[in-house]
């Protein structure tokens, strides 16, 4: 049976609830073509409590379209795809989930915590594999003052261990080695600073200006 709910009165208009028949069977809004092989089923498990939308199509191609201003020119906000993609600004993503826009896609992570300390993380994203059964690598914001001023720490390994810091002011610290391929090039200061490379035969210092090169054992 149908009934209105507590919030609603008789002088609401456009107001409908859907309930089951008894206290132990399933509600909802079936709408689907008369073989039953397409369509949109929207319903409630009341077995345990679990709701559902169901694309009925059985192909890869029965996409599911959340649009909005329709009553002017459709935007599709986001697409579930048949093959069990989400593409948001597209209706045609190219992976598990896929941001398009003209402006340039972000992903924000906010944290909503006003007294972040030292030392906290702001927000992250882990990776995770299933082969190795669990966290494979991380990438962490991480407050360096009680402003929650932020830098960057990189972790990796089966222990997920910090790899690299980037601070706040730009610094970079890393807990491994820095290495580079034959003929790569490390700048310091620059292009027109000091380069460091190896070019398969030689170690070589490079000052790239007409500058002087020293040797000194103190910053003065």
């Amino acid at each position: 049976g149908s009934t209105l709910p507590n919030l609603f009165n008789s002088t609401t208009p456009k107001v409908l609830q859907i309930s089951s028949a008894t206290g132990s069977t399933d509600s909802g809004i079936l709408i689907r073509r008369s073989d039953d092989a397409t369509g949109i089923d929207i319903w409630n498990d009341s077995s345990n409590g679990v709701s559902y939308i169901d694309n009925r199509y059985g192909s890869s191609t029965g996409d599911i379209y959340f649009r909005v201003q329709t009553n002017g020119t459709p935007k599709t906000v986001m697409t579930i795809t048949g093959d069990e993609k989400i593409g948001i600004g597209t209706t045609n993503p190219g992976s598990l989930l896929h941001l398009s826009s003209s402006t340039g896609p972000r992903i924000t992570l906010t944290d909503t915590d006003a007294s972040i300390g030292v030392d906290s993380v702001i927000a992250d994203i882990s990776f995770v594999g299933t082969e190795i059964g669990g966290e494979t690598s991380r990438i962490a914001s991480v407050s360096e003052t009680a402003g929650g001023e932020a830098g960057l720490r990189f972790y990796t390994g089966a222990s997920v261990t910090q790899a690299l810091k980037l601070d706040k002011d730009q610094n970079a610290t890393f807990t491994g080695d820095v290495i580079l391929g034959t003929g790569d090039s490390l700048y310091l200061n620059g292009t027109t600073g000091l380069r460091l490379l190896h070019d398969g035969s030689n170690a070589l210092f490079i000052n790239q200006t007409a500058g002087d090169f020293k040797i000194q054992n103190s910053a003065t």
